[in-house]
This record gives C-alpha cells, structure tokens and sequence, in this order.
C-alpha cells in the first residue's frame, strides 16, 4: 500500500517531460526541379523544443557529381525557389555531415515565431549547392512526424552510410 500511495505522489508531482516536435527530409535532386544528372542523396531529422526556441538538425549526404559550395535553409513550398532563411555550412566535399541548432540567438537569421510558424506549415527546405549545380544539387521539404518507414524511403537512407 505504501509503495502505491508514494508511486501515485511521484506521478501527481513529476515535472513534465519537455516536448520536442520531430521534423524530416530527404534530399534529392528531382525535387531541386532540374535534373541534375546526379545520384546525390540525403536525409534530415530535426527536433523543434517545446518553447519554439530551437531547432536541432542533423543532415547528412553523399554523392554530389562535385564538391559542396553551401547548404541552407530556404523558405519556399515545394517546388518553389526562395530566399535563403538559414546557412547549414559554407562548403566542403561530395559527402557530409551538417549537425547543429538554429536559435533566436542566430545570426544573421534567427528562428523567430513566423519562421517556426512556416516551418510547421510544410515551407522550409534544406537545399544544398555543388560547384557543378551552384543553384541547387539537391533539395528536400522539411515535414513533419517521424522519419517515414517506407521501403524506399530506407533504402535511400541505407545508400548515405555506404
């Protein structure tokens, strides 16, 4: 009975669990809206804390046709071109790894209410530029919910780590 009734006070006084809203893409070059004669490939997940302050990423890629000239985050629905919201890495090789937060600390672009609001609304999109396609190798819309479970979709996830 003791055990019960101190199991029930735990549970009445605990501090709430931090929510995180879990975000995704994968990154192809038929959705940068050109055919970039490439097989590059990525996938993102991202974590949006409960206060809306932070967004976590973790980004990887392989197999530009060429090496890395920048990486961003842009506004834009999908299929759209847009401005640059935020800058994921300056440049590097034909493979990588983009791990970070961006915050309302950031700058020169900070994670303010109405880019929160764009990004649960399906109109951010990680795009990332090579030497040989410097206005895009390839692009995915950031979603929402779990990386999805699709055998395609694990396939593709599979081919980063190879």
């Amino acid at each position: 009975m003791r055990a019960a009734l101190a199991l029930l006070t735990l549970l009445l006084t605990a501090t709430p669990a931090f929510a995180i809203t879990p975000l995704w893409t994968t990154i192809t070059p038929d959705q940068e809206g050109s055919t970039t004669g490439g097989d590059a490939i990525g996938q993102g997940t991202f974590t949006l804390n409960d206060a809306r302050t932070e967004l976590h990423y973790h980004i990887v890629f392989n197999g530009l046709t060429s090496n890395l000239l920048g990486a961003h985050i842009h506004y834009g629905a999908e299929g759209a071109p847009g401005p640059i919201w935020f800058f994921l890495s300056a440049g590097g090789g034909t493979s990588g790894t983009f791990d970070g937060a961006w915050t309302t600390a950031s700058t020169p672009y900070a994670l303010t209410p109405d880019r929160v609001d764009a990004l649960l609304a399906g109109l951010l999109y990680v795009n990332i530029h090579s030497a040989n396609y410097p206005s895009g190798e390839i692009r995915g819309q950031i979603l929402m919910g779990p990386t999805p479970t699709r055998a395609s979709t694990w396939g593709r996830i599979k081919r980063l780590y190879r």
